[in-house]
């Protein structure tokens, strides 16, 4: 079968290549009739875009790069999914960009400046993600997904300090009188905002803070790190973790120790991925609305990719306190 090109469909439509573009590519330029018109003539005769033609073209690749350090991980592979299909619903694609194989090395800089990507959602390491933009000179839209409050970007801010006061306080309620934070060494700039919350909740309660610093983010270290510190210094009786990874490690490290959850050891997650519902007991943790994250990071930077002057765009999101097995009731339920 011939290959049909875009200036050909043009041609037969007798409409420009760029508003047989525009209708291919779901632009709101063109009428919805004349968007009709030209996918079907595509479909008729087997059109099928050239991407580098098409970038060439229009400016535009419609690739959207998600920079993103732990895509194998339960909770980023939840984020990777939703983003993923909020943007092919929209006929852009994506590619994975991994900050943790970057530095300062000339190669580096070179494989940044020759992103071929419309925009970007930074999902972590914002900071390395600005850097590496001045250092190159580049301009790329983005919008960041964080823990941390953005200043002069457009973000998504997941605020999970209410969620860390109420674990706190449930746990001091539930009869915990000794409550850490677990955290990873490589999390604790991330885990700012979570343990600043349990700080002050600590303090109101007269309690004196804790933190258990584990190795690195895996559910090894934890198993093993909390071993190691329970082995030094004692158990607490309530502990809250960083995220779910971390909480996983910790509950399988306590069974290691012959700690019954939650009769010894009341314990709480964060981050609310699926894996927590199939534990025994089901662990408790504070849930991240991850859909309607996405949703709002994909559509703010649809806006910042048509118009780049557009004011700050941003959202604060609470996550919420989901009890279940892991942590003892009150003492009147």
């Amino acid at each position: 079968m011939e290959t049909v090109t875009l200036k050909q469909l043009a041609r037969e439509l007798n409409l420009s290549v760029m508003s047989v573009s525009y209708a291919l590519n779901g632009r709101n330029r063109v009428s919805e009739a004349t968007r009709q018109r030209v996918l079907e003539a595509a479909r008729v005769r087997g059109y099928r875009a050239n991407p580098a033609a098409r970038a060439l073209l229009t400016g535009s690749t419609q690739l959207v790069s998600l920079w993103m350090s732990y895509p194998h991980t339960p909770y980023y592979g939840r984020i990777l999914h939703a983003l993923k299909q909020e943007i092919r619903d929209s006929r852009y694609e994506t590619m994975i960009t991994d900050p943790r194989e970057w530095d300062d090395t000339p190669q580096a800089s070179d494989s940044a400046a020759r992103w071929m990507v419309d925009g970007a959602i930074v999902c972590d390491n914002s900071a390395l993600f600005e850097k590496h933009l001045r250092d190159t000179g580049r301009a790329l839209p983005a919008v960041h997904l964080s823990s941390l409050i953005q200043e002069e970007m457009d973000y998504v801010y997941i605020d999970q300090s209410s969620g860390i006061a109420e674990a706190v306080g449930h746990l001091a309620r539930t009869g915990c009188h000794r409550i850490a934070f677990v955290s990873a060494t490589e999390m604790v700039l991330a885990d700012e905002p979570r343990w600043q919350s349990y700080q002050k909740t600590m303090t109101t309660l007269n309690r004196e803070p804790e933190r258990i610093l584990v190795p690195d983010m895996t559910r090894a270290a934890a198993r093993t790190g909390i071993v190691a510190y329970i082995r030094g210094s004692g158990c607490p009786d309530g502990l809250i973790c960083g995220n779910d990874d971390l909480a996983i490690g910790v509950f399988r490290g306590l069974r290691d120790l012959g700690l019954r959850v939650p009769e010894e050891v009341s314990l709480v997650g964060c981050d609310g991925i699926e894996d927590t519902e199939y534990l025994d007991p089901s662990l408790t943790t504070i849930v991240h609305p991850i859909e309607d994250v996405c949703q709002t990071a994909w559509a703010f930077l649809r806006k910042r990719m048509q118009d780049p002057t557009l004011p700050q765009q941003r959202l604060h999101l609470t996550a919420r306190l989901e009890l279940r097995g892991s942590t003892r009731p009150p003492n009147n339920e």
